[in-house]
């Protein structure tokens, strides 16, 4: 047993001065930190750091770049790859222990300290309501950006400082050109000439001019109908229309742009949401209001935009199916829990209903239990049923709402479809 302990003991002294430097690695840290991080696209180089010390280290061949061991204090972290222009980020703080990370840094070919523009170099198709929007590595000089940029054809409107985050905190070094009153013209080229004599905050001028060309989207619209969630169909009596319009606007030239196959007559007028216009009554987004409702059961429509009354070759048509005669709403909602138990139940339809049949397909019942006794109230259209039950009220348990197709319309026509939804009593 002696010998069995003694062993033991050897054997532990021998696995303590073989861990030895495992032990003190884990136990006492080095006393610098690290920098760390990659560029997008992946490019050789050098990265510098300018501080307490200056340490260079390489790019290496999928743009990653290390530094070890770096004294704690507050750097400036200058990359400089092979094939794009420098970055550069200032107050790059060092802790013991700590590593800075500056994951997938974006490089460009943009003159320094531009490192990003949009839209893009040769960009087409761009949204006419846009701006151009730059990220850069210091301040630039709003005064000189404002004196020193030119658009062809000219564009009225000015830089201002946008908010932007970048490594998880806000940078003033973002950029955005507001064209005054967002209106750009569509099917256009367009040249931006940044001159590099516009300077940072600090002083320092551009590297080199900035020229960017981008053309414009042709002239384009967006329409939306207000379908009915549950059924992706059209409301026959509550159709709505909104068409969205790439360019300013006047309601004479929409109504003469966009027509609908089977017809529906009606106006359009100028939304409050886009006043911003140059002109007066003109406008980008525009609501349809309908005169001959209620549109045809069952029905595909379709709305077509012609471009050519804005100088355009554009065709664009969108297709909707109205709804037929259907329940479009019943309270309490399917899957309603703790319902009151005299709460009464509303029954919606599409359509004036004959309200002798609509009472007859009504059913509410408990489940497990008997049909609920009740009466029966209707709006003055004959489109909404109130059943009542205040003299037989609910117990606990669960419910069902059914109304079957026996239910007609004033005009005599079955539903499309009956209804079926569940409730909870507590």
């Amino acid at each position: 047993m002696f010998l069995r302990i003694l062993a033991g003991f050897f054997l532990s002294i021998m696995l303590v001065l073989s861990c030895g430097d495992d032990i003190t690695n884990n136990y006492y840290p080095a006393t610098g930190g690290a920098v760390f991080g990659n560029v997008v696209p992946a490019d050789g180089g050098i990265a510098t750091l300018y501080g307490l010390v200056e340490l260079s280290t390489s790019l290496d061949a999928n743009g990653f770049f290390n530094f070890a061991d770096v004294p704690p204090g507050t750097y400036t972290l200058i990359i400089r790859p092979q094939s794009f222009s420098r970055r550069q980020f200032q107050d790059v703080i060092v802790g013991t222990g700590i590593t800075a990370q500056y994951r997938d840094v974006a490089i460009s070919k943009l003159p320094f300290p531009i490192y990003s523009i949009s839209p893009v170099d040769s960009a087409v198709g761009v949204y006419v309501g846009t701006g151009v929007q730059i990220l850069s590595d210091e301040i630039l000089n709003i005064d000189d950006l404002n004196n020193k940029t030119t658009f062809e054809p000219a564009v009225q409107g000015s830089w201002l400082p946008y908010d932007y985050y970048d490594y998880g905190k806000p940078l003033a070094t973002s950029i955005y050109y507001y064209a005054l009153r967002y209106e750009l013209a569509p099917s256009t080229v367009y040249r931006m000439v940044l001159d590099r004599e516009i300077r940072t905050e600090s002083g320092q001028i551009l590297d080199d001019d900035l020229v960017l060309t981008f053309t414009t989207q042709d002239v384009h619209v967006y329409f939306d109908f207000n379908e009915n969630r549950s059924t992706n169909r059209v409301s026959r009596r509550g159709f709505r229309a909104s068409a969205y319009i790439g360019r300013c606007a006047t309601p004479d030239s929409v109504s003469l742009a966009i027509r609908f196959e089977p017809e529906i007559s009606g106006v359009w007028q100028p939304s409050d949401y886009y006043p911003i216009c140059q002109e007066v009554g003109q406008a980008r987004e525009f609501d349809f209001l309908a005169t001959n409702l209620p549109l045809a059961p069952r029905t595909t429509y379709h709305a077509i935009f012609d471009g050519s009354f804005f100088g355009s070759s554009i065709e664009d048509t969108s297709v909707f199916l109205t709804e037929g005669y259907e329940v479009i709403k019943v309270l309490p909602r399917n899957g309603y829990y703790g319902v009151p138990t005299d709460n009464q139940v509303l029954v919606v339809f599409n359509e004036p209903m004959d309200t002798l049949s609509a009472r007859q397909a009504l059913t509410v019942t408990r489940i497990g239990g008997d049909e609920v006794p009740g009466t029966y109230a209707w709006n003055a259209q004959r489109t909404e049923m109130m059943y009542s039950h205040w003299d037989h009220p609910y117990t606990t348990g669960q419910y069902i709402i059914k109304v079957t197709r026996q239910a007609l319309t004033e005009a005599g026509d079955t539903l499309d479809v009956g209804w079926e939804s569940y409730f909870q009593v507590l």
